[in-house]
């Protein structure tokens, strides 16, 4: 639990009152068929240790949500400097009365007895330093690998380089398994990535691939990974800053 934030008792559910009252934005993510899926939602309401949600939309060309009860979601959050991140079952579905009198289709969740709070500039992206090269293996879901340079990363996603001759043929939003060390001497990170965009990078040969990380928030193992990426960020930004100075005094 060391160096872990968290919000239970009275500020878990004052920190649920003030989002339900404000409507705030959640990502919704659960498992299915060995896949991560997200979605876009918001809170309704709190109605005792109960929370509703608003009908989860999917996230790029995810299937509509089909409620199960007893299902188990991640649901994440921003909320101040903070990204606030919890894990829930579904009660069912249920409509909701807004301000203006009209019915809304929405989801009845659990509320949780604590909410984990990372600091939201873990998910600020943070540049390779130049001192690094760190290789990047990306594998498909049919089996074939191929590899690139990370070039930057967060808790969020990562972008990774391959010159332009070596650009894999990439289909929108699919999905890779990706190995990498951060540092030499760190064991390899492996998360599920979703592909989301290319950009050439001005005035040379190279695409940058973006990625976005899935799932991380749903398990603890996943969270585990959040808190790692967290450190890492704030080693890259810290060599990145030194080189700067050095530069400076060239």
């Amino acid at each position: 639990m060391r160096n872990r934030k968290f919000a239970v008792g009275q500020e878990c559910r004052e920190l649920l009152q003030q989002a339900a009252e404000k409507r705030v934005p959640m990502t919704l993510t659960r498992r299915v068929d060995n896949t991560w899926q997200v979605y876009k939602t918001q809170f309704l309401a709190i109605q005792g240790n109960r929370l509703l949600f608003s009908e989860p939309i999917p996230d790029e060309n995810v299937c509509p949500m089909e409620l199960a009860s007893g299902q188990v979601v991640a649901i994440a959050f921003k909320k101040g400097y903070n990204k606030c991140l919890f894990t829930t079952r579904v009660v069912g579905q249920e409509q909701y009365e807004l301000e203006s009198g009209e019915l809304v289709p929405g989801m009845k969740v659990f509320a949780p007895q604590q909410i984990e709070k990372i600091q939201r500039r873990t998910y600020n992206r943070a540049e390779v330093p130049e001192s690094e090269e760190v290789l990047v293996t990306m594998t498909r879901e049919n089996g074939k690998s191929w590899q690139g340079k990370l070039f930057n990363l967060s808790a969020g996603g990562i972008g990774v380089v391959v010159t332009n001759d070596q650009q894999p043929e990439l289909g929108e939003n699919e999905i890779h398994q990706v190995s990498f060390k951060p540092m030499a001497d760190q064991r390899p990170i492996e998360v599920e990535v979703r592909f989301r965009h290319a950009d050439m990078i001005e005035g040379t040969d190279r695409v940058m691939l973006g990625f976005q990380l899935l799932g991380l928030e749903a398990t603890e193992e996943g969270r585990q990974v959040i808190r790692r990426i967290g450190r890492i960020v704030s080693v890259y930004e810290r060599k990145n800053e030194l080189g700067k100075h050095q530069d400076l005094r060239r």
